[in-house]
């Protein structure tokens, strides 16, 4: 644990003074459980250990205590990328924390409890916003085992289809469509910008942006026309408190399921080609300077909005290109373990979110009309 989130779970507790002796190292203070006696430590951090161990003690810790714990160990054991960290800390706060469940002591909790807590929920959350809320619970029970709290994950065992969500924002289910795709194709075929060339082939494949931009060129076997995704650019903060963009051996899903080798259109051998004539063939294959940089997401992005504007199409971000590919594959006849395996998902749930409603609904408008025609 960081010496500043130490110091911040215990001065959220510890309401007596610290002090430190004038004439040695010694840094003490008055024990918050008999206070005639005093707790000592020759370094201030030492001392802050010493409360730690007495304010949260395991077989206390509620689950608002736990859930910065929990947030680290799961930050380093998957390689979540600070974007998430943020993600998971504004759930928390927003679905968790307000209610009676985050203050109490996680070995106290029972059946009944996750029940009142979920059902508090009912109408009021979205389907989506749910999953996340129980996979945060899944997450500080799952530490909670590792580490001998409690011995059952209560939240896994508990089940929330039943659970009534409110509808779904349908803004949530425009994504590119074929019409679409094809005139950005077009528009951005004969640029020689590395952005624009990377927009065009993402739309050739079924990656995330950080996959994309994580890309080298030994990464593609030109005897097969295939090209592996096994790695992502990510923001992490590092040392001087800022955010840096580094490359990390393992895609989003964290494990083998995320490694998959993709096979490459006679579209994206262009453009793999054009870009190795523009900057060579060796490094990352697309970047965003002479040096080798990689791709920024954020420019990405903007040259995307650029481009939808210019061709008046509603500007969507990055990640509604991933949902295209993979309602594209699926409208084409791939099956969910085919969409799972080229997505680079390990859940199913997970790959079925992807296609949302687009895919359904022109199934279904096809089938009406041939019924009732």
């Amino acid at each position: 644990m960081r010496k500043t989130q130490l110091k911040k779970l215990i001065l959220a507790k510890h309401t007596l003074a610290i002090n430190k002796r004038k004439d040695r190292d010694i840094w003490y203070t008055r024990d918050p459980r008999d206070a005639s006696r005093k707790i000592s430590a020759t370094t201030k951090d030492g001392l802050y250990q010493k409360l730690f161990a007495i304010y949260y003690n395991t077989e206390f810790l509620t689950i608002e205590e736990l859930f910065p714990i929990w947030l680290k160990w799961h930050a380093k054991r998957k390689g979540i990328v600070s974007r998430s960290v943020v993600r998971y800390d504004q759930q928390f706060r927003k679905f968790i924390l307000p209610n009676d469940i985050s203050r109490m002591k996680i070995r106290e909790i029972r059946g009944s409890d996750l029940e009142a807590f979920f059902a508090s929920q009912s109408s009021t959350i979205s389907h989506h916003d749910l999953t996340n809320v129980k996979g945060i619970l899944n997450g500080i029970y799952d530490y909670a085992v590792a580490h001998d709290i409690v011995t059952v994950n209560l939240a896994r065992q508990y089940n929330t289809r039943s659970i009534k969500t409110k509808a779904e924002n349908l803004k949530e289910y425009e994504v590119f469509t074929d019409i679409d795709r094809q005139k950005i194709l077009n528009h951005l075929q004969d640029s020689d910008n590395p952005y624009d060339m990377a927009i065009c082939f993402m739309f050739c494949l079924l990656c995330r942006i950080g996959e994309v931009r994580a890309l080298h060129w030994e990464d593609i076997n030109w005897e097969n026309n295939t090209i592996l995704i096994h790695s992502q650019i990510v923001l992490r903060k590092g040392d001087d408190e800022k955010m840096h963009a580094i490359e990390v051996s393992h895609t989003k899903t964290g494990h083998d399921a995320g490694v998959r080798s993709m096979h490459l259109s006679q579209r994206a051998l262009r453009i793999l080609e054009k870009a190795s004539e523009l900057s060579g063939s060796h490094g990352y294959i697309f970047t965003s300077t002479s040096s080798g940089h990689p791709l920024y997401d954020r420019t990405f992005n903007k040259h995307l909005k650029k481009t939808c504007l210019e061709l008046n199409i509603q500007p969507r971000s990055s990640h509604k290109i991933r949902f295209w590919a993979a309602s594209s594959m699926a409208a084409n006849g791939a099956d969910i373990s085919t969409l799972m395996a080229n997505g680079g998902w390990s859940d199913k749930s997970t790959a079925l979110h992807y296609l949302r409603r687009v895919e359904v609904e022109q199934k279904t408008n096809q089938i009406w009309d041939k019924s009732f025609n």
